[in-house]
C-alpha cells in the first residue's frame, strides 16, 4: 500500500504581513490528513508554535487535535447547526478556504461554556479577545453574542504538543515566508518517501517450521 498526500498551499501579501497557509487536502491512508505538529507556547492555548512537519515518529506519538473550540457563555437556545459569526476576525484569516468567519456549531457545552464547530472548516488560527455572534441555522434570528471568547484546539487539556491538518502562519519578512512555504513542500515529500520506503510489504514465502 502506497501513502499519498495532496498539499494545497497558498501565498498572500497584506499590508503589514505576508500570509502562508498549507492544507493537506487529501491522504491515503487517512492517519496522513494531520501532517503539522504544532505546540501550546507557555501555558497559553491562544498562543502557539509550528514545530515542524511531522516525521513518522511524531505520527504515532502525538494525535490530532483540531483548532474548532471557542471558550464563550453560550446563548439560551444555542443548539448544533447554529451559525457563528467572528465578528473581529483578523485579517490574515481569510483565503481561497475561508472567506467568511463564519462556522458551523456541531456542540453546545453550558456546563463548561463552550460551542465547537465542524472540523471541515475550523478556525485558522487559535485566538484571544473574540468578538462573537451567534444566529439559527437560517442566519435569520440572533442567538446572542458576547466579547472576550478565546478560540482553540478541541481539548485543551493532556498533551501540550498535537497534530494538525492545516496551516496558517504570518511573516514580515518575504524571504521568510518563502522558505517556510519551500521548506513545508520538502519536508512533506521526505515524510511521504520515508512512509512508503518504511510500508514495504514483509511477504515471505509460506513455511513449515518444526520446533521440538
Amino acid at each position: 500500500m502506497s501513502v499519498t498526500v495532496t498539499l494545497r498551499q497558498e501565498k498572500r501579501t497584506l499590508s503589514d504581513k505576508f500570509v502562508s497557509i498549507s492544507w493537506i487536502t487529501a491522504a491515503s491512508p487517512v492517519g496522513y490528513y494531520p501532517l503539522f505538529v504544532v505546540s501550546e507556547n507557555l501555558g497559553d492555548p491562544t498562543d502557539e508554535r509550528f514545530e515542524g512537519v511531522a516525521t513518522l515518529n511524531d505520527l504515532v506519538t502525538y494525535e490530532e487535535n483540531p483548532l474548532i473550540r471557542i471558550e464563550c457563555a453560550p446563548p439560551v437556545g444555542a443548539i448544533a447547526g447554529d451559525r457563528l459569526e467572528i465578528t473581529n476576525a483578523p485579517d490574515y484569516w481569510f483565503d481561497s478556504f475561508l472567506t467568511v468567519a463564519k462556522f458551523t456549531v456541531t456542540l453546545v457545552d453550558f456546563g463548561d461554556d463552550y460551542m465547537t464547530i465542524e472540523t471541515a472548516v475550523p478556525f485558522p488560527t487559535a485566538l484571544a479577545d473574540v468578538s462573537w455572534t451567534l444566529r439559527d441555522a437560517t442566519e435569520t434570528t440572533v442567538r446572542g453574542s458576547g466579547t472576550g471568547a478565546r478560540c482553540v484546539r478541541e481539548v485543551v487539556t493532556g498533551l501540550r504538543t498535537y497534530l494538525r491538518r492545516h496551516l496558517t502562519k504570518t511573516f514580515t519578512e518575504i524571504k521568510a515566508a518563502v522558505d517556510h512555504v519551500d521548506a513545508v513542500s520538502a519536508f512533506l515529500n521526505s515524510l511521504v518517501d520515508a512512509a512508503n520506503a518504511d510500508a514495504s510489504p514483509f511477504t515471505p514465502p509460506p513455511y513449515t517450521e518444526v520446533i521440538s
